[in-house]
């Protein structure tokens, strides 16, 4: 994230998702929920074993990564005071299905966040 989609989305205050796609955005069909320690080809793999169709909505691809207020609205902003209202929850109200990635890197079901989204989706 910090040596690619930061660099390509500085200073556009959009996640790369929406760069990528700001001629036709697209809706979300799969929000996936995982670790961030896992290394990208166990992350990748384990989509594509999953088999579902996107597409798919990934954090680091979708929210602006940016720490700086200097350079626009900041990952903090974006997630604003109360989970309930911020992004995650408004992507698993309209996808039509969570996918948890497991990996053998890192238990997602100790991370908090992840455990968030596990509950939020199930409600």
């Amino acid at each position: 994230v910090r040596s690619t989609i930061e660099p390509l989305t500085d200073g556009t205050q959009m996640g790369y998702a929406l760069l990528m796609n700001k001629k036709k955005p697209l809706k979300a069909r799969v929000m996936v929920s995982h670790a961030w320690d896992e290394p990208i080809c166990d992350f990748v793999e384990a989509i594509e074993r999953s088999e579902e169709k996107g597409p798919f909505w990934i954090c680091a691809l979708s929210i602006y990564q940016n720490n700086e207020s200097s350079k626009g609205v900041t990952i903090a902003e974006q997630l604003g005071p109360d989970p309930k209202f911020g992004p995650f929850a408004t992507v698993l109200r309209c996808a039509q299905l969570m996918l948890a990635v497991l990996t053998h890197e890192c238990d997602i079901y100790t991370r908090l966040w992840c455990v968030y989204e596990l509950f939020f989706a199930g409600e």
